[in-house]
């Protein structure tokens, strides 16, 4: 599968029924992402990048200690962290 288009994504917001998600390209163009038909669904969308990232940092951390915190103090817990898989798998399109 290839690489999705990095983010940040944006949705452009306005008055028209159907809303666009676009990147912004190395040229400074926009690149369409995605029409939505709703601009709850364009704003999910043009998040998934973020979400993407944040997901990736959750699974990559080091595994809790007994008392179920990392090394940072966070309390992450083992169903968290399958979620996280989970969803990083489909994003991946395994």
């Amino acid at each position: 599968m290839n690489k999705h288009t990095p983010g940040p994504w944006h949705a452009a917001l306005g008055e028209k029924l159907i809303t666009d998600v676009y990147a912004i390209g190395d040229n400074k163009q926009r690149v369409f992402i995605a029409e939505c038909a709703t601009q709850r669904d364009a704003l999910l969308i043009a998040a998934a990048p973020a979400m993407y990232e944040a997901l990736k940092a959750i699974v990559g951390q080091q595994p809790p200690n007994r008392w179920g915190y990392d090394s940072a103090g966070i309390a992450l817990d083992d169903e968290w962290r399958a979620q996280a898989r989970t969803a990083l798998a489909q994003a991946e399109g395994r």
